[in-house]
């Protein structure tokens, strides 16, 4: 329910899809039970096409900028985003400004912009090819080391040892990895923890580097 942002639609058809992969079983008595445990929600095909309609009308530059942003997260700066684009963040909120009273798909929200709905921002970050996908990992990364400075810790260092080890360049990963599991463990984050730990083991040669 958490990612579905409270469409009812979208709810309905993540539990189908549940139960058609196994995630979900149903018990003698009707009632529903997790069968296994859930690491990543694939946004069900039929939702998925409804939002690449509305993304087929986008400008080249707009969607450009959105794709970055997926990459970030469903929360992002448009600072990041610039940078990863090599851009001015001016040109990036202004046509952020535009799209979210055109298409609502973002939303201002204090310093940052939020996708307005999970589903828009999973769908965008579905359709990247994999190679682009990569290199844009490892520019946010990047971005987030240049503001966030040599010395970030705590969240700041999960995050960014999460994009480069999805990134282009995993090895950069190696830096952050203790001090992101360091977090992960204080903050009691046991999912989040177990998650990286197999995404690093499953980046090939990754965690032989830190020998």
């Amino acid at each position: 329910a958490a990612r579905s942002d409270g469409v009812p639609r979208l709810v309905f058809e993540t539990l189908r899809a549940f139960g058609e992969h196994g995630i979900l079983k149903r018990e003698a008595d009707g009632a529903y039970v997790q069968a296994r445990r859930v690491t990543s929600v694939a946004v069900p095909s039929s939702l998925r096409g409804l939002v690449d309609l509305r993304l087929k009308g986008l400008a080249d530059e707009d969607r450009e900028i959105l794709d970055v942003a997926a990459v970030v997260g469903v929360e992002f700066t448009a600072a990041t985003v610039a940078t990863v684009l090599d851009a001015k963040p001016v040109q990036v909120l202004r046509r952020l400004a535009v799209l979210e009273r055109r298409t609502g798909m973002v939303r201002a929200a204090g310093p940052s912009v939020r996708f307005d709905q999970r589903l828009v921002q999973e769908t965008l970050y579905a359709g990247l090819p994999t190679m682009l996908r990569e290199e844009y990992h490892a520019l946010v990364a990047e971005a987030l080391e240049a503001e966030r400075g040599p010395a970030l810790a705590g969240r700041d260092a999960y995050l960014v040892a999460v994009h480069h080890g999805k990134g282009a360049r995993p090895q950069a990963a190696l830096r952050w990895l203790e001090p992101a599991m360091t977090f992960l463990e204080g903050a009691s984050l046991t999912d989040e923890y177990f998650d990286t730990v197999e995404a690093a083991l499953a980046r090939p040669g990754l965690l032989a580097g830190a020998a």
